[in-house]
């Protein structure tokens, strides 16, 4: 049985931010699948929760998204469970295991993770924690007495977004997914079960995360970098899927 990529967009962005990976992937004849997440200051809490029960949808469906994957003779019949490649980019990295547990309890196989230039899971711990330095005080500076954080882009002196990506259109695409979020989405626990990863095989992407990269290597786990920021995936999709398809050969995944 081949496997079927699910791209899974940070809390703070949107779908927008794998789009062009997955049209990439699917002009390749390769299954792919990006959930749209509710945002967090929507969406029931702990915010993961909701997000994992919303992969779980876009995966059990994966026969009726037209457009957005390949269904071949090998692909599995309605229900019966599918094997994915379970790709988390920035704020979806802590997340990514309790992801990956909801679609194992509901008959699908995980037959790889990948984290692409992305916080890294801790057991016990809360998805803030796995921010990169002084980012909590940044969101300590940012926060409304509302409680709440601009738009994504905000978070950034002018003109880093058009650094981030260059072209406009694009750009604009990217940030009209960008809501508000709770300063508290970053204290939720997040859950990691015990022994994660257990036999699921992992792999890093880094384009600018060299701490979380290294880390990852003394992990043990398949580590690629490329030159880019951290919105690469929409500035260089081409790129970015071929190191994704690199990645996972090199964990013996049958795509």
């Amino acid at each position: 049985m081949t496997a079927t990529f699910v791209l899974v967009h940070s809390p703070v962005v949107g779908p927008a931010t794998w789009r062009p990976v997955a049209d990439e992937l699917a002009a390749r004849a390769i299954g792919v699948v990006v959930p749209k997440l509710t945002p967090p200051l929507e969406a029931a809490r702990p915010w993961w929760s909701t997000a994992a029960t919303e992969v779980v949808a876009a995966v059990d469906a994966l026969d009726a998204t037209a457009g957005r994957q390949r269904i071949d003779a090998e692909s599995p019949p309605p229900g019966a469970g599918a094997d994915v490649v379970l790709v988390g980019h920035s704020g979806t990295g802590p997340r990514l295991p309790a992801i990956g547990e909801r679609l194992a309890a509901a008959g699908h196989r995980v037959v790889a993770a990948l984290f692409v230039d992305a916080g890294l899971p801790r057991s016990g711990g809360r998805a803030g924690e796995a921010l990169p330095a002084g980012f909590a005080e940044l969101l300590d500076d940012l926060v409304g007495d509302d409680g709440l954080l601009p738009p994504w882009p905000q978070w950034w002196p002018p003109g880093t977004m058009a650094d981030l990506v260059p072209d406009p259109a694009v750009r604009a695409a990217v940030a009209a997914e960008c809501p508000p979020v709770p300063r508290s989405l970053f204290d939720e626990p997040v859950p990691v079960a015990a022994g994660w990863p257990g036999c699921t095989p992992c792999g890093y992407l880094s384009f600018s995360y060299e701490d979380e990269a290294t880390e990852a290597e003394r992990r043990g786990w398949v580590v690629a970098r490329m030159e880019g920021l951290h919105l690469h995936p929409v500035v260089a999709p081409h790129d970015v899927a071929d190191a994704l398809q690199l990645l996972v050969a090199a964990l013996d995944v049958r795509l």
